[in-house]
Order: C-alpha cells, then structure tokens, then sequence
C-alpha cells in the first residue's frame, strides 16, 4: 500500500468517525464501528488509536 492509497484510506476513517459520532450511540458502539470498518479497509487500528479518533473529532 503505497502512501496516497493509506492517505485516501485515512480520510475514509475520519469520514465514518464524523458519522458514526452521533450522542444516540455509546461510546463502546462507536469504537467497534470504527475498528470494524478501519479492517475492512484493511487498517489494523488499537483501541487507543479509535479512541483518540472519535474524541479528536466529535
């Protein structure tokens, strides 16, 4: 995976933490979502860094 393809991937992440950051689903909801979707894009994330991705952008 080259640099622009992880970049492109990235801002994808950042997208779905916007969309999934929603007041209606828990905390522990929003973190699966994110870890599950950051796989399928075949971004291996720890539960520190989707933590720190859904606060940094409520």
């Amino acid at each position: 995976m080259g640099i622009s393809e992880f970049t492109e991937k990235l801002n994808l992440i950042t997208l779905f933490v916007y969309t999934v950051n929603d007041d209606l689903l828990s905390t522990q909801i929003q973190k699966h979502l994110v870890k599950n979707y950051a796989s399928n894009l075949r971004i291996n994330l720890t539960d520190n860094m989707v933590g720190e991705l859904i606060h940094k952008y409520p």
